[in-house]
């Protein structure tokens, strides 16, 4: 047990000298390996080396042909010999096929740019998530040993008989519910840790400081500015417009189905036929055919229309892809311009209000001037003013974080 508790004090003191975390150095963990990456890449891999594929010739067929092959004497062994048989596609089809799927390999390349932002997207509101946690677990643990302080007062002046009953009840009833606080605080902070170890693709994330304050909000341009720099570098747009020169390409190749294919055959045969019994057979004879396909039956009219058709779906999809941009690019900045201004009024005139309306309060019960559940109360209301302060700083880097990855409105 004595080992175990030095070791776990070892840990935890390493853990304490080690350099606290940077957005930037967990961001590149992630990116290195975070499997959501590893799949979108070899997807993307897989279209390409399919597009290689593609360009390859049909393989030939050979075999054994047989003809007026009868029983009896050698004289009617009739010809036995091998054919090859290659059919060569006409009309730019291989060429067709191939750019087809290098449309669809660089639209999988924008799929990777797609996983690449979530995952950032990932950290960044996991780490901010910490910070908010942190403050929060900071804020609770304040309260509960303030109030721990203010029950032992409550207690030495109720048995001198300066503090009533009620007034007792009151600070120890305060006192539990800073006492829960904490400890949902705490648990929050644990579990805020736990995502962070997720986002960054390591569940055993070691706990560590991290860079930065809650309080220091990403700093954001105006909402034209931000909104030209969102559409401009916005992976999803690429990625839909990508699938739209895929869909155009696939057009080709369904028109491309009913273009002629050359057929050559060619082979040998040994002709065992005799003229008379004591003649040599007539040896070796060459055999040529050449043929094409006819597209007299099937014109593929509804495989074009088909393509055509998904065409016109992924245009009308990035368009979508767009408009639902903008959507929650709006909104999620006016939420952000709210909560923003939201810190700035808690930091700039709440916060010090209520701080002073506490000190003040405190002063009075000192003299004698004022109950100590006035205390109480005036504690409370600068707590939850904290509290709320906190919130929003949450709600602001959340949104923050969502407008500067370009996943704005995303759940």
């Amino acid at each position: 047990m004595a080992s175990a508790l030095l070791l776990t004090l070892c840990l935890a003191t390493l853990q304490a000298q080690a350099p606290p975390y940077t957005l930037e150095d967990l961001e590149q963990r992630a990116l290195a390996a975070h499997p959501a990456l590893a799949v979108a890449a070899a997807e993307s891999q897989a279209i390409k080396r399919a597009a290689e594929q593609a360009g390859a010739l049909p393989n030939p067929a050979v075999g054994y042909q047989g003809e007026d092959i009868r029983s009896g004497a050698p004289t009617y062994g009739g010809q036995h010999g091998l054919f090859m048989e290659q059919v060569i596609p006409l009309g730019g089809k291989l060429h067709v096929r191939r750019d087809a799927l290098l449309q669809q390999g660089r639209a999988s390349e924008a799929a990777v740019d797609v996983a690449r932002q979530r995952v950032r997207a990932g950290v960044r509101a996991a780490y901010a998530r910490v910070l908010v946690a942190v403050e929060r677990v900071r804020v609770a643990e304040s309260l509960e040993a303030a109030l721990d302080e203010s029950v032992q007062t409550s207690r030495q002046l109720y048995n001198i008989g300066m503090a009533d009953r009620p007034d007792l009840l009151e600070v120890e009833a305060e006192s539990a519910r800073a006492a829960l606080g904490a400890r949902t605080a705490r648990a929050d902070r644990e579990a805020a840790w736990t995502a962070l170890g997720a986002a960054v693709g390591d569940p055993a994330l070691p706990r560590r400081e991290l860079e930065g304050a809650i309080a220091d909000l990403p700093q954001l341009a105006d909402h034209a500015t931000a909104w030209q720099t969102a559409e401009k570098e916005n992976p999803q747009l690429v990625e839909a417009s990508r699938l739209v020169d895929a869909a155009d390409a696939s057009i080709a190749v369904e028109r491309g189905i009913t273009s002629p294919d050359l057929l050559l055959r060619g082979g040998a045969m040994y002709d065992r036929a005799r003229e008379t019994s004591d003649a040599q057979a007539n040896g070796w004879q060459g055999r040529a055919e050449v043929g094409m396909s006819v597209p007299l039956w099937n014109r593929n009219r509804a495989g074009i229309a088909s393509a055509q058709a998904q065409s016109e779906a992924a245009r009308s999809r990035a368009r979508a892809v767009s408009l639902d941009l903008q959507r929650r690019f709006d909104e999620t900045y006016a939420s952000y311009s709210t909560s923003a201004d939201a810190v700035r009024t808690y930091r700039d005139e709440i916060l010090p209000r209520a701080d002073q309306a506490y000190k003040l309060t405190l002063e009075r019960y000192r003299v004698m001037s004022a109950s100590y559940v006035q205390v109480l109360i005036a504690r409370r209301t600068l707590v939850d003013a904290t509290a709320a302060y906190v919130d929003a700083l949450g709600q602001a880097w959340r949104q923050a974080v969502a407008l500067q990855t370009g996943l704005a409105g995303e759940p």
